[in-house]
């Protein structure tokens, strides 16, 4: 005789909320529960209103949103609240972006209520922030909100101008990025004190590399282009060793192309992105490939640089009178392009190449022989860059080095 067994399994649903993504979040309700990371804190106080805190949340798809903790609830959280650490978050108001300076760019804020629950968790997956730096000519371009904070960094290039009144002050410099773009860059009170602090005690054997959290693009008016300043709160400078792994902001690489004839010359400066349209490789690249293969002597060329020879391309260019040099900002080999400008501006016949690592130093060349004709780059149709200019430059010799 069998004895028959009879099982009765039993289904047990989860009863916990799973994750929604920061993505997803709306007005819709305000029951949600997120894995975060911190990635930016800061308080504001902008009288006669109470002051607040401000944060930046993102998950582990890189999304952001900012979140408001009012006044009320700041004693609360304040001590809980920790800069890169990772968090799961439960039940809080979602509304629509409509701050007049959104440090991040998505449709919705969240703001913290009574109900709002916070707890430090390990969450691995979410990755450390990292800076989106925007170009400097894309902001010239007007390719920018001029109600969206931004992230830049560049390289100190001149003061313009400096007042103090009162308790009031106010630095305006041009900053250079590592496109060979400037832009005019105000800073205000303590921003201000700050660069001073660093400008006056810096050397000029490198760069001076500066970085500017949560910048306002101003729009141009007339005759000036858009130019960039601090928020009144939430925007952080950093300069030199303060910014993280700086040594990759310090060292950039480009190729110079010198066009010289008689009494006349001129320098066209390739940097990484134009390197990589031109040659299929980066400036650094090649450099780090160059480097593996033992060649690190600045004054060899590399192989693949001889593609350059017998081409003929139309450049938008960044005339620098101060550095003796024009940054190439764009190329076409179309050819129509190139015939209109042909028409209008001497065909350069012969070039020469150096390469460089650094972009603020620039070495004085003659190759043995100089062909090539005069420099005439005329102003053809740049409503957008004051000083930026076409030209058409034919390479037909081959590279002499001395």
């Amino acid at each position: 005789m069998c004895d028959v067994c009879i099982f009765s399994y039993i289904s047990i649903m989860s009863t916990s909320r799973p994750f929604d993504m920061i993505m997803d979040l709306n007005d819709s309700k305000y029951l949600w529960k997120i894995a975060l990371r911190i990635t930016d804190i800061w308080y504001v106080q902008l009288p006669p209103k109470p002051g607040h805190l401000e944060m930046i949340l993102m998950d582990s798809k890189g999304d952001r949103i900012q979140v408001s903790v009012r006044k009320d609830q700041f004693n609360e959280w304040r001590e809980h609240l920790v800069e890169s650490s990772t968090y799961v978050m439960h039940n809080f108001n979602v509304m629509h972006n409509d701050i007049q300076f959104k440090a991040c760019d998505h449709v919705y804020r969240m703001q913290f209520t009574a109900g709002t629950t916070l707890k430090q968790r390990e969450f691995p997956d979410i990755p450390e922030w990292e800076y989106d730096f925007k170009k400097f000519g894309d902001i010239l371009d007007g390719n920018g909100r001029n109600d969206l904070l931004i992230d830049i960094i560049g390289a100190f290039d001149k003061v313009i101008f400096s007042q103090t009144q009162g308790n009031l002050k106010k630095v305006v410099f041009s900053l250079k990025d590592f496109s060979g773009d400037f832009i005019n860059y105000t800073l205000w009170e303590s921003h201000a004190t700050k660069f001073e602090k660093h400008y006056n005690n810096h050397c000029n054997v490198e760069p001076m590399i500066i970085l500017l959290t949560h910048a306002r693009i101003k729009e141009g008016q007339g005759k000036y282009p858009h130019s960039i300043s601090n928020s009144w709160c939430g925007s952080k400078i950093l300069i030199g060793e303060e910014i993280p792994n700086i040594d990759k902001y310090k060292q950039r690489y480009k190729l110079d192309i010198k066009v010289i004839h008689q009494h006349g010359s001129g320098r066209f400066v390739f940097w990484d992105c134009q390197c990589a349209d031109i040659i299929g490789v980066s400036a650094s690249d090649l450099r780090d490939q160059m480097v593996a293969e033992g060649e690190d002597d600045p004054k060899a060329f590399s192989l693949i640089l001889d593609e350059l020879l017998a081409r003929t391309m139309a450049l938008r260019v960044k005339v620098q009178p101060s550095y003796n040099q024009s940054s190439v900002i764009r190329l076409s080999e179309d050819p129509n392009l190139i015939k209109n400008i042909l028409d209008q501006i001497v065909i350069f016949q012969s070039v020469y190449i150096t390469a460089d690592h650094d972009p603020d130093l620039l070495q004085v060349l003659t190759p043995a022989k100089r062909l090539s004709a005069d420099i005439d780059v005329d102003l053809i149709q740049s409503p957008l860059y004051n000083s930026t200019q076409l030209s058409s430059s034919k390479v037909a010799k081959h590279i002499n080095i001395d």
